[in-house]
């Protein structure tokens, strides 16, 4: 995945729900003070589906669990307000439906955050700190999302 294909996924987006940067700022503004480009938001989010979609397709006898930060997870949920553009998206991009599912305690929570960020720094080098917490920030625990993914590679 690069910065062309992210651009491209962006680019189908905005072609099918014009709308959508609108409705993500709407949603984004009644839980954060922060200002970050919704298109920025997004791109972030495709990283967070594309690991999803490519771990569970190099070992789909193996479920990988992906916990987004907060910020993330609330793109996330914007975009599966659009249910049959999501579906449409995740089976043209990443060949499967990747769910979003409630996540466990806090314990397991922080653990897959921390398994998130490692493989995001892995494949997209350094993250932003304003979206991702990062190891600059000390106190994750309270930043991560309580919601996972995983993918169903049944068709």
């Amino acid at each position: 995945m690069n910065d062309v294909m992210l651009q491209q996924q962006l680019n189908w987006w905005l072609e099918r729900e014009p709308q959508l940067l609108e409705k993500l700022m709407d949603s984004l503004n009644t839980r954060f003070s922060v200002e970050i480009a919704p298109s920025a938001l997004l791109l972030e989010c495709f990283k967070f589906l594309y690991l999803a979609g490519e771990a569970n397709k190099q070992q789909p006898q193996h479920r990988d669990k992906f916990t987004p930060s907060i910020i993330v997870d609330e793109t996330w949920h914007c975009l599966i307000l659009y249910t049959q553009s999501y579906h449409q998206f995740c089976q043209q991009f990443y060949g499967a439906f990747i769910h979003h599912h409630p996540g466990g305690d806090e314990e397991d929570n922080y653990k897959q955050l921390q398994f998130t960020l490692y493989a995001l720094q892995a494949q997209f080098g350094k993250l932003d700190a304003t979206i991702w917490p990062t190891d600059a920030v000390l106190d994750i625990t309270g930043q991560c999302s309580t919601c996972e993914s995983y993918t169903n590679l049944a068709k």
